[in-house]
Order: structure tokens, then C-alpha cells, then sequence
């Protein structure tokens, strides 16, 4: 299987190699006449022959650079998710093996964006459908925003629980600020692996880290790390950074909550269903996460279960690392 990552990004780093060479050359809006011989070739190669002379190789460039993207992720979550089956705890070998395909993919989100003196300036250097950046971005062209069913749901977290905390850490965080109004005395930190959406907060005053936040390690821990709508590897995310006694806020939207709560190092101790956020579940959990419905609410029958039993890929379930 790590052969297959690294052909796949491979792939995805020559692909972005001929990009730069293009950029740099201010080609990438250029005729394909204009072409040397040498990156038509490449560029009929890589692109599958859809250049032509009425096509702007930055677009078609970007666009293939787009798709080896998606489909590099998608062979990187096939391996991850055959770890998890094999119930695979060696978290760190795990990180090192996809390594490859994930530092492909951080250079897919500078392609196209450039940072500026003092973050001044910055932003997509060529227009959109010619920015692998861009293209590849969940919010491309946002700005910092709060979620109000998330602050309610951490208030009512912090309230119940009694958590007054030293540092928050919101791996794939986008542009999304919400832990900054819920948590308001706390030292919170940002991470993503989109260039642009890390600029954006740091220019608005908050704390960043434009990193893959699969392979980072806070130098001091973090008492909350937060997973919404994350699609990260979490497990190792967890194991390198909470701190004995720490809490993991996770919804199950893209499954965090499930892989957290494979972590033997940690336990659910609530719910905050997303049907009535000022409400903690903190009995009859067992089974919880195995009760989600993955039908469309509207398929739900509200009636066929307690609404604190039913499950939501929204709910918000509360996890606690474990003392030794």
C-alpha cells in the first residue's frame, strides 16, 4: 500500500513542479504555442491530451492537478481506513507511511497563493480555475465567521463539566472561529493545512499554525481539542497533543467521534445533542455512538427513540483522557 502512496504523490508533486515552472514563467495564461516543447510534452502527458490551441494550460493544468489530488486523498483514506479495521494502534508508523501523500497535498494548497510582507496582500495570485489552491480550498474567499450552535454546544460544555481552560486546539479549523466566543479566557489555536483560511485568521488577530495537523505537535499540549467536521486522521492528533485530564469535543459528521472513541486512552463521558445544545447526556452512553442514524432526519421517525438516544452526525460527543 505505501507504494501506491508514493506513486500517487509522486504524481501530485510533478504535476505541481510543472505547475510552478509555469507560474514563474508567467505561462500559465499563455497560448499554447507559446510552450516550450519540453512542457507541451509533459502537459499532453499529465493532462491526458486536453490541451489544445484555444485552452489556458494553467487551467487544465490546475483542473488535473485538482483530480490527483482527490483521488491521491482518496487512496491515503483507504489505507487509513484498513488501519483502522485491523485495529491498528501504531499511530506513529501510520503518520510516517502516508508522510508522502499529505506533504503533497500541503503543497497543493500554496499552489496559486501567495503570502504577503506582514500577511499585506496576500492572496490567489491567477484567477480561480487556474489555482490549485483555490480549487482545492472548502472556503475559498471566506472570512473568519462563529458557528452559534457551536458556542452553545462548548458554553454548555464548560458549564456542565466545570472547565475553565488553559488551551484550546482546533485542528482543520477553516476559517471557523467559534471556540474563540465560546471559550473566551483561553489561549486558543488554529490549525490548517489551507494556506489561505490560516492567513485570513492571522490577519484578523488569531492564533494560527499552517500545518498538517495529522503530523503536528503543540509544544504544550492542549487541555481541548475540538473535531468538527474534521476528515482528519484524529487518533495520533490526540495521542501527540491532550494532556493527562484534557477533553476532545468531537461530532461525528465525517465519524471523529467513532475514532476518538477507539482511543483506550480516552472515554465518553457526554453528549450534546444537536436537537437542544444547553443539554448534556451523561448516562446510558454505552452504545451511543453505534445508535447514529445515518438515514436523513427527515427518514427519522422522532418518535421510535428518546430524542438524547436517537443520534445526530451533529451531536457533540464529550471525551476524557484517561488518568494513569
Amino acid at each position: 500500500m505505501t507504494v501506491t502512496l508514493e506513486i500517487w504523490a509522486e504524481r501530485l508533486d510533478n504535476a505541481l513542479d510543472i505547475y510552478t515552472r509555469l507560474v514563474e514563467e508567467e505561462l500559465a495564461n499563455a497560448d499554447y504555442a507559446e510552450l516550450s516543447e519540453e512542457s507541451k510534452q509533459y502537459l499532453d502527458e499529465c493532462c491526458e491530451h486536453r490541451l489544445d490551441s484555444a485552452t489556458r494550460p494553467g487551467e487544465v493544468l490546475a483542473a488535473r492537478i485538482n483530480e490527483l489530488y482527490l483521488e491521491a486523498r482518496e487512496k491515503e483514506a483507504v489505507y487509513i481506513g484498513q488501519a483502522r479495521e485491523q485495529e491498528q494502534t501504531d499511530w506513529g508508523n501510520i503518520v510516517t507511511e502516508t508522510a508522502s501523500i499529505r506533504e503533497a497535498a500541503r503543497r497543493v494548497h500554496t499552489a496559486g497563493f501567495e503570502v504577503g510582507p506582514d500577511h499585506d496582500n496576500s492572496g490567489y495570485v491567477l484567477p480561480e480555475e487556474m489555482c490549485p489552491a483555490s480549487l482545492v480550498s472548502m472556503n475559498a474567499g471566506s472570512a473568519p465567521f462563529t458557528v452559534d450552535d457551536r458556542v452553545t454546544q462548548y458554553e454548555a460544555f464548560a458549564r456542565h463539566f466545570d472547565v475553565t481552560s488553559a488551551v484550546v486546539y482546533y485542528p482543520g479549523s477553516g476559517h471557523d472561529v467559534s471556540p474563540s466566543a465560546a471559550f473566551p479566557g483561553s489561549r486558543v489555536v488554529y490549525a490548517d493545512v489551507d494556506a489561505a483560511a490560516m492567513d485570513d485568521l492571522d490577519k484578523a488577530g488569531y492564533e494560527t499554525v499552517w500545518a498538517d495537523a495529522t503530523a503536528h505537535e503543540l509544544e504544550t499540549g492542549a487541555d481541548i481539542i475540538l473535531f468538527q467536521n474534521a476528515g482528519l486522521m484524529e487518533e495520533p492528533i490526540v495521542t501527540r497533543n491532550l494532556r493527562e485530564g484534557g477533553w476532545v469535543l468531537a461530532n461525528n459528521h465525517l465519524e471523529s467521534a467513532e475514532h476518538v472513541a477507539a482511543l483506550e486512552a480516552v472515554e465518553l463521558v457526554g453528549v450534546i445533542p444537536d436537537e437542544n445544545r444547553r443539554i448534556i447526556n451523561t448516562s446510558n452512553l454505552d452504545g451511543y455512538l453505534s445508535r447514529i442514524s445515518t438515514e436523513p432526519e427527515s427518514a427519522v421517525d422522532p418518535d421510535s427513540q428518546p430524542p438524547l438516544t436517537k443520534g445526530s452526525s451533529l451531536d457533540t460527543y464529550v471525551f476524557r483522557a484517561k488518568y494513569l
